[in-house]
Formats: C-alpha cells, structure tokens, sequence
C-alpha cells in the first residue's frame, strides 16, 4: 500500500460557519433599484433596509469554484491510500465539533460534482477556540478500493468540505493507472520427459 498526498485549502470559515466576507462592513446602494444594504462582516450576513427596518438576506451557498490541482496529478491504484493535506482559517469559541468530509469525483472542471461512490472520507475535528483568525491544516485519508477499477484510465478531482462549506474542486489530481495484469512467485514444480 502507498500513501499519496494532496494538498487543499478551504480558506476562512467563522464559528458561525460562514466563509470570510467578500465585502467590508456597511452600507450599500442597489445603483438600479435604489434600495440600500447593509452588510455585517461580524457574521457575515447582509440586510436589506425597508420600512425603516433591517431584513436578513437568505445567505446562498456559493457556487462550486473548480482549479487546477495544486500539486502534479497523482497515479493511484488499487490499496493505494490519497492522504489531503487541509488546510483552512477559523476563529470562534472552542468545543464547537464540525464534520470534515472530502471525495473524489469526476474531472467535470464546471457545474457539481459528481462523487466516485465509495470514495469518500469522513472525521470530527473541533478547532481550538480563537476571537482572531487561527491558520488550521489537518489531513484525511480516502482509501482506493477495488472498485476504483471501474474509472481505470479516468483521471479525477478532489474537494473537501466543513459542513457545507467546500473548498474549490480539483481537478486533474488523479489518475486511476489502468488495470493490467501482473505475476508474482514464478517456479517450476517439476520436470518430466514426455
């Protein structure tokens, strides 16, 4: 069995589980309709002035981002091990569990992914408590099963995520080698004149 290793990022993600702020705190202007805005970078969220009163916009997950893989694509095979090296930000109070998943899936490079079935990985992780932004890295291990031959030849992406909150797809990170035979232990048993 080898272990192979990839490395991910997710990057910043509050205890309130929203990703940093892509905006700075304040009031916005709708220039078409007029209607003004308010963001709050404290929990990341954004309202909407009317009637004299501030309305929580629906937060909306934002859209699957796909990029090369980080590092050259990696040749995997049966018994293989894919070790991620993670890493992501966080800050919030401690105690705070979270489920770390990450999968492998097709190499689509646009739209969702599509999970290998069977090739995932799953653990708890509980982040230290922290009132500023805190640099974590961990690592997940996705096993290579025998049904892996069935994308013999495919390459593949890999992507994580911390609840729903996911890190870019990768894509072109692996390569499934394609099955060929092998033989081991050759010996003559024995000889015989015929």
């Amino acid at each position: 069995m080898t272990i192979k290793t990839l490395e991910l990022s997710l990057g910043s993600l509050d205890a309130l589980g929203s990703l940093v702020a892509l905006a700075d705190a304040g009031w916005y202007q709708d220039t078409l309709t007029g209607e003004y805005y308010y963001y709050d970078t404290t929990i990341a969220q954004w309202y909407i002035y009317s009637a004299g009163y501030l309305y929580p916009l629906a937060w909306v997950p934002p859209s699957l981002v796909w990029e090369p893989s980080p590092t050259p694509k990696i040749d995997v095979n049966v018994g293989d091990v894919l070790r991620l090296s993670l890493s992501y930000r966080y800050r919030g109070p401690a105690g705070k569990g979270f489920t770390l998943y990450a999968a492998v899936c097709n190499n689509n490079k646009t739209g969702e992914p599509a999970e290998w079935s069977g090739y995932t990985s799953s653990k708890g992780i509980w982040p230290p408590g922290s009132t500023t932004w805190k640099d974590i890295t961990d690592t997940l291990d996705i096993g290579m099963k025998t049904g892996l031959m069935s994308h013999s030849g495919e390459d593949g992406a890999v992507y994580f995520k911390i609840e729903h909150y996911r890190s870019p797809a990768y894509y072109d990170a692996i390569h499934v080698v394609p099955a060929a035979g092998e033989f081991s232990e050759l010996k003559i048993v024995s000889f015989a004149r015929v």
